[in-house]
């Protein structure tokens, strides 16, 4: 059971978040995203995620051995245990791993559809993070992949900038 002093300390965030372009889904556009942080000394133990990505147009009508025009707006959540790195100062070095839900169902041209997407043909997945903090701002790459668990598993990558306002009163 998580304890109340856990949830005490943390930090909410708003930015945006972009699918980084591949050559079979050259145009993306950027999502919004929430972030909330909790846990720890210095309430960034735990992170979590929800957001939203656009629909995005494949080249050709081709995507990863699958016959789309389009591929599907989405949302998702995802909750992953951090392992920071703290600094003297504000600067703090991160990554993260845990489970991610992806909220999609692509349809192929010829009218079969299933959870997930041309990218990761599962709705559940694996998500990871890589990033850095200073001070309220925080840049980070976010991954999703089922891992090959999956038959499709080319993963996506999201590009992430977050301003983040603290909650509660970090012990350190």
């Amino acid at each position: 059971m998580i304890h109340l002093a856990a949830l005490a300390a943390g930090a909410i965030g708003y930015g945006i978040a972009g699918q980084m372009p591949t050559d079979p889904v050259p145009d993306v556009g950027n999502g919004l995203e929430l972030r909330l942080t909790f846990g720890g000394d210095r309430g960034d133990l735990w992170s979590i995620w929800l957001g939203g990505q656009p629909q995005r147009k494949t080249r050709d009508r081709w995507a990863h051995g699958l016959w789309v025009d389009t591929m599907p707006a989405y949302t998702y959540v995802a909750g992953l245990r951090r392992f920071n790195l703290h600094f003297d100062g504000p600067v703090t070095l991160f990554a993260g791993t845990g489970l991610g839900y992806r909220d999609v169902t692509t349809c192929t041209v010829n009218g079969q559809c299933f959870g997930g997407d041309a990218f990761v043909s599962s709705r559940w997945a694996f998500a990871q993070e890589l990033g850095f903090r200073w001070r309220a701002v925080e840049v980070s790459l976010g991954h999703f992949s089922t891992g090959g668990v999956s038959t499709v598993n080319k993963g996506i990558n999201l590009a992430r900038f977050t301003l983040f306002k603290q909650f509660g009163r970090p012990t350190k």
